[in-house]
């Protein structure tokens, strides 16, 4: 349900789902973890969408927080289905193993 266009440039970015999660409701969740720019693959069905920050963050760029917020701008899928299964972005088990 996804074709490779190549890796994000941003990093960290943002995951904002297409589904209800009851428990923290509607927001954009970061992943610190490399992004994959992706797009809607043959009979893909996108979940939720990638949202880059205003600019990565360095020493000439700098926000007072550890990574700069989303820019709010949808910026490519961020996670599909399609009948094989469900395609993330993202490594999600990186960021879960690093960041917990």
């Amino acid at each position: 349900g996804a074709s490779w266009l190549g890796e994000n440039p941003y990093k960290p970015d943002y995951f904002r789902p297409h589904f209800e999660l009851p428990a923290l409701g509607s927001a954009a969740y970061i992943f610190y973890s490399q992004g994959q720019r992706i797009a809607l693959g043959s009979g893909g069905t996108e979940l939720g969408h990638r949202e880059d920050p205003y600019f990565n963050r360095d020493i000439f760029t700098f926000c007072s927080h550890q990574h700069t917020p989303t820019s709010g701008s949808i910026a490519g899928p961020g996670m599909t289905e399609n009948k094989n299964g469900i395609y993330l972005a993202w490594n999600v088990f990186e960021d879960y193993a690093t960041k917990g």
